[in-house]
């Protein structure tokens, strides 16, 4: 039987080739974890955007409901104020209607006095008139 060259024979694994598959293993395992953190970095970034922008739109409903909530008491408000005007209106109406009515009435009253003076001017002429007629 003839011995294969040395080249071809298959030799068992040394402890360089060991060592150096092992260190090859170990530098693919380091890239992995490294890859591995830094996806969870980037996935921990994006989850921390993602939570901000919910916050973020949760207080602008939130702002939005509020607006709304606002927006419709100043509707009923208005309302209110609308009423009162027109009451207040109403009232100064039949006040400004009751004080015409009392000027007027004033007014007649003073006619009726100065009418009533310029009479009995009238008559105390005219009892003058008489009595000197009588004597």
């Amino acid at each position: 039987m003839a011995v294969a060259p040395a080249a071809l024979q298959t030799a068992p694994p040394t402890q360089t080739t060991n060592t150096s598959t092992h260190a090859a293993f170990e530098a693919q395992l380091q890239e992995a974890q490294a890859l591995l953190k830094s996806a969870e970095d980037r996935a921990a970034v994006e989850l921390g955007t993602r939570l901000r922008i919910e916050d973020q739109a949760a207080k602008q409903r939130e702002a939005a409901k509020t607006a709304v909530e606002q927006r419709e008491a100043a509707k009923t408000e208005i309302k209110q104020l609308k009423a009162l005007l027109k009451s207040a209106e109403d009232r100064a109406a039949v006040e400004l209607g009751t004080r015409l009515r009392i000027e007027d009435q004033a007014a007649k009253q003073r006619e009726a006095a100065k009418t009533a003076v310029e009479q009995r001017e009238a008559a105390k002429t005219e009892i003058k008139q008489l009595k000197k007629m009588l004597k």
